[in-house]
């Protein structure tokens, strides 16, 4: 495939990432070029030709297109209302009216978050207010879609999906204590309300726990080798606070030494394990750097991996922190409210620093769901859930992505039942379907 650069256009860096980045993910071979005209020129067996320098990477309106993608016809967005005529439906004219590439590259690495409005949004992961709501962005790994499209429009042939669909396994670990001193003084002091509200079993059920929790093992929420169960010996990896505490809670050290054993428990079966880092430490690249320390001491071994707890990241900053510390591969990018894919994608790849015009070497693998977002922990019905995972499933095998998904720790406690059960479906659910176990290391 040969890409021919827009001359003197200032996104051109960017644009040879975003599909040097894809053809690598696919296996291609791609040559660049610089070019004379102001247009962008992507060909193969054919060729695709767009306008460059556009005036914004977000675009004002949007209209949705069939185009062709895997031998079948898909819905995708498209940044203006009119395509020329095609020949055959769902078929990429020759000549595209409007900069695609500027558009992708805005919604992959998240052109909306240098609006000072969405700033306090894109921080806490909160999808409202962004484009990509307004026009259904989130519900497809649209800029996957888009590309895979481009490169068989190119190619004139389908390219080759893997051998088997991948998801990746992930717990987010938050808690593993329910009962500390603190809390056990505050029970005792509740006592009055749980009887007034005829709730004295249940108190005295509440005080046993606490009793009995002296011992991490003993704990309700001290869930890890219940999980490890779970896992079903697959390959899975575990992301740990090093900071004992967030911006609303103590969790817990992991320098105890029962903490540090469950990490290397956790690694003694053959999982990875990763940096949960603090929200309180999202703009301190020092910081950051004390706690990949702090696993690295309780683990042996280097850490690479790393999502933010809370999903708190500050726009701009986060990730240069920590591409700086050596974190290879981050799965952040996702939604505290919704499930869907926040950047379009489901691909790993190495983050473009919007505002300082790079790219970082670090990569990012969005995910597409987590426990408490695909319905609520407490009160669930199993089976609609696993659906919307199945929708999810079917787009990120067309787009030849990783499904990356996320369970936490509180969830696999008896205070939440049904949960487990509803893991071991999900574990079913990609069995059943020949799905493949997916490792970043």
């Amino acid at each position: 495939i040969n890409l021919q650069l827009a001359h003197g256009s200032v996104h051109a860096p960017m644009v040879q990432h975003l599909v040097q980045s894809y053809a690598n993910w696919w296996g291609l071979t791609l040559e660049v070029t610089q070019g004379t005209t102001g247009y962008w020129g992507l060909s193969g067996t054919k060729t695709i030709v767009m306008p460059a320098n556009p005036r914004t990477l977000i675009p004002k309106q949007v209209a949705q297109v069939p185009v062709l993608c895997a031998g079948s016809v898909i819905i995708l967005p498209f940044p203006q209302r009119i395509l020329p005529q095609m020949s055959t439906p769902g078929e990429l004219p020759t000549t595209l009216p409007e900069d695609l590439f500027a558009f992708l590259c805005g919604q992959l690495w998240r052109a909306e978050e240098l609006e000072p409005a969405l700033r306090e949004s894109a921080a806490e992961a909160d999808h409202r207010g962004f484009l990509g709501e307004r026009y259904g962005f989130f519900d497809t790994p649209i800029v996957d879609l888009w590309m895979r499209s481009l490169f068989e429009a190119v190619l004139g042939s389908t390219l080759l999906a893997p051998t088997r669909p991948r998801f990746w396994m992930t717990y987010d670990i938050d808690c593993l204590r329910k009962w500390r001193f603190l809390g056990v003084l505050k029970h005792i002091a509740l006592l009055p309300l749980f009887a007034f509200q005829g709730k004295g079993v249940q108190w005295l059920r509440f005080l046993g726990e606490a009793l009995h929790s002296w011992s991490p093992r003993k704990d309700p929420w001290f869930t890890i080798p219940r999980m490890l169960k779970a896992s079903q010996g697959l390959r899975s990896t575990f992301f740990f606070l090093a900071h004992p505490r967030d911006h609303k809670a103590y969790r817990y050290d992991i320098r105890r030494p029962v903490n540090t054993q469950a990490v290397r428990n956790v690694m003694a079966q053959g999982h990875c394990v990763g940096l949960h880092g603090s929200p309180l430490h999202a703009g301190s690249q020092e910081k950051l750097k004390q706690e990949k320390t702090i696993l690295e001491v309780a683990s042996c071994q280097p850490v690479i991996l790393h999502r933010q707890h809370f999903l708190y990241i500050r726009p701009g900053v986060t990730f240069r922190n920590l591409d700086a510390i050596g974190i290879t591969l981050d799965s952040t990018i996702g939604f505290n409210n919704r499930t869907g894919f926040r950047s379009g994608s489901c691909i790993p790849i190495p983050w473009w620093d919007l505002e300082q015009n790079h790219a970082l070497g670090m990569k990012e693998l969005p995910f597409a769901f987590g426990d408490w977002n695909v319905h609520d922990p407490k009160k669930f019905i199993a089976s609609e859930s696993l659906q919307k995972i199945q929708e999810q499933m079917t787009l990120v095998n067309l787009a030849g992505g990783v499904l990356t998904m996320i369970f936490h720790d509180l969830y696999f406690s008896d205070d939440y039942p049904g949960h487990l059960e509803f893991h071991s479906q999900v574990l079913h659910l990609f069995a059943q379907q020949n799905w493949q176990s997916w490792s970043p290391t």
